[in-house]
């Protein structure tokens, strides 16, 4: 048997002749008391009703206090109760104490982001970074906003000021994701009760963004992977790198970046994705082979093994770079570079649009599908957990198909 009231604690008096109001819980016949920081004399006090009486000179203001004090940690109780776990009257205390709806919205987007930065998460804590700010700008910079301020109505809102300032759907729907991810990290610290998160309200199925075609076709795959560079450029080196990531399953910059000789065992490249820490087992083929031989050589020369912990690709600089943070923002330079190069080679062949570096991953996948890969092996080899992430990136190829067989309308 669980219970929670309202008591005016007696056995302890103040300077000036008031007793602390608490919540008492009680479990089995065990009891818990937490001070609300109000007070009362014995005569402002309703025992039965566990409440103020007219006598106290803020009666109103503090009864509608008290009693969403009372509801909250009842609530508690009841969540409890629901999970049917075992439980003390010291549990329940420990919970209803740690509950902060006092903390800001700003004030818990900083501490998650020290814990980020802590674990050396700094890709994600960018993300939430940038969901910060911009609920800062939306709101002229309202560092008081509270989550309770956050409620459906404001999301609303908060859409249509990413909209009317020219971002794209799909970033609209990235930002409000990362919002609906600090909610949820809030409900798991108990900053924020389950039953106030708008996004049980608020759904985000109704932006569906366009998503453009991010592949190249083989044509032009073909051009731009026989580009001859001189060695020791930068050119050079971008279509290497452009090169291992499409032989290499469509792998990202970041774990590219990261690779050490220690990750190629048996002619084989053994990772861990940073972005999901799934395992990758991957049979290096001739042209990502030749890349890593391309490297070794450049810095070992003939017939030495490399150490294990060196990295493969002169990307980073262990000496440099020797914090997560100095390691992202290196990779993001590096990749910025890369993708500057890409537009500069796609220029000079004349491909007649912009290659990015992304675009080895969709064409990567791309390919797969039109040599009738299923789509399940592809989400494999992506990476991805499940299938409908893998459909974006090959739905763009679906529309090229439906295409052609319009036009035999007219052909």
């Amino acid at each position: 048997m669980a219970t929670i009231k309202l008591l005016l604690r007696t056995a302890k008096t103040l300077a000036d002749g008031t007793h602390p109001i608490v919540i008492r819980i009680t479990v089995n016949r065990k009891s818990k008391f937490i001070f609300t920081g109000k007070t009362a004399k014995v005569s402002q006090w309703d025992a039965a009703a566990g409440l103020t009486t007219k006598k106290h000179p803020l009666h109103n203001e503090l009864n509608i206090y008290l009693g969403q004090r009372l509801l909250d940690a009842q609530t508690e109780l009841l969540e409890l109760q629901r999970q049917k776990k075992g439980f003390s009257a010291g549990t329940v205390r420990e919970i209803i104490k740690d509950n902060k709806p006092s903390m800001t919205f700003v004030q818990f987007c900083d501490k998650l982001l020290a814990e980020l930065k802590e674990q050396g998460r700094i890709g994600t804590r960018s993300t939430y970074r940038t969901v910060k700010y911009s609920i800062l700008r939306f709101t002229n910079n309202n560092q008081s906003l509270t989550f309770s301020d956050i409620d459906v109505a404001f999301l609303t809102k908060y859409e249509q000021y990413l909209k009317a300032n020219g971002f794209k759907i799909s970033y609209v729907k990235t930002q409000l994701n990362k919002l609906k991810a600090i909610v949820g990290k809030a409900i798991l610290d108990r900053v924020v009760k389950k039953n106030n998160n708008p996004f049980l309200e608020y759904s985000l199925s109704h932006l569906r963004p366009e998503y453009q075609h991010r592949s190249l076709d083989k044509d032009t795959l073909e051009k731009l992977l026989s580009y001859q560079a001189e060695e020791g450029t930068s050119k050079h080196d971008t279509i290497n790198f452009f090169t291992f990531s499409y032989y290499c399953w469509g792998m990202n910059f970041t774990d590219m970046a990261k690779l050490q000789w220690k990750n190629i065992y048996n002619g084989r490249l053994v990772y861990n994705r940073s972005k999901t820490g799934k395992l990758h087992n991957i049979l290096l083929l001739a042209p990502a082979l030749k890349v890593i031989e391309y490297y070794k050589h450049l810095k070992y020369g003939e017939n030495v093994i490399p150490p294990a912990e060196d990295y493969i690709f002169p990307i980073l600089d262990p000496d440099k770079y020797n914090t997560a943070s100095k390691m992202a923002n290196r990779i993001e330079l590096k990749l910025s570079m890369t993708n500057r190069c890409l537009k500069t080679i796609a220029d000079e062949l004349e491909l007649g649009e912009n290659v990015t570096f992304y675009m080895a991953r969709h064409t990567f996948a791309t390919q797969l599908l039109r040599k009738d890969v299923a789509t399940a092996k592809i989400q494999n080899m992506l990476g991805h957990s499940s299938e409908r992430m893998t459909q974006t990136y090959l739905d763009s190829f679906k529309n090229d198909e439906l295409d052609e067989v319009s036009k035999l309308l007219v052909g």
